[in-house]
């Protein structure tokens, strides 16, 4: 039985997947780069890439580097620990309450000798709406510009828009994300995602509320596994 001390390790250890992922959401500073690419639904609703009369946005950018002190950074182990387990790509179906579903993904890379990581997020036609493109966005950070004990992030990203990401219970791996005004979204105001937990034992569940500027929303969930 573990005792206080690696119980707290662990669950510690449970919501890296959840920086790394959600920092498309809620860029964590430092140095990083993020490109973003569009495609449009076919004649047969299933996503096809991007070509004549679709549209595609690139974008990088650097910030002053930000790194925390070196006695709250992510230990050398758990970020170990972490590549082991969350290295690959996570795969989803979303499901909105309306009955309209598509497939997510997630694909992580920790890299723990260059203590570097970077996250590829996709995202399948129709999440943000009927008639939505799928879309997909990758950024790369540095792991020392996370706190271990950090709990609010904020950042931006060209998939969801400006936002922050908040650890309420770092012990229970649970991580809340509010954006607002995406790019090339006009029509939505804001996304709201909540997840159950974070580890790399068990898949990850979580509930989303895209709110449009018409006052209409769109819910669902997905689970992220492996």
């Amino acid at each position: 039985m573990m005792d206080e001390h690696e119980s707290v390790l662990v669950e510690r250890r449970r919501v890296v997947l959840g920086l790394a992922a959600l920092a498309l959401t809620a860029g964590c500073g430092g140095s990083s780069s993020s490109s973003a690419s569009t495609t449009t639904a076919g004649s047969s609703g299933s996503a096809s890439p991007a070509s004549s009369g679709a549209t595609s946005a690139s974008s990088s950018s650097t910030t002053p580097s930000s790194t925390v002190p070196p006695d709250q950074r992510v230990p050398d182990d758990v970020l170990a620990s972490d590549a082991e387990g969350y290295n690959g790509t996570w795969a989803a179906t979303f499901a909105h309450a309306d009955g309209t579903t598509g497939p997510l993904s997630i694909v992580v890379a920790i890299d723990p000798p260059a203590r570097a990581a970077s996250v590829t997020i996709n995202i399948g036609a129709g999440y943000f709406g009927p008639g939505t493109a799928a879309a997909s966005e990758t950024k790369a950070y540095k792991v020392d510009e996370i706190g271990y004990d950090q709990q609010l992030f904020s950042g931006s990203s060209s998939l969801f828009g400006t936002g922050t990401l908040r650890r309420p219970d770092i012990g229970s791996g649970k991580i809340e994300i509010q954006a607002t005004d995406p790019p090339g979204r006009p029509e939505v105001a804001s996304i709201n995602i909540q997840t159950a937990r974070l580890n790399f034992v068990e898949p990850h569940p979580f509930s989303y509320t895209i709110t449009k500027k018409d006052g209409t929303t769109i819910t669902g969930t997905a689970t992220f596994d492996k």
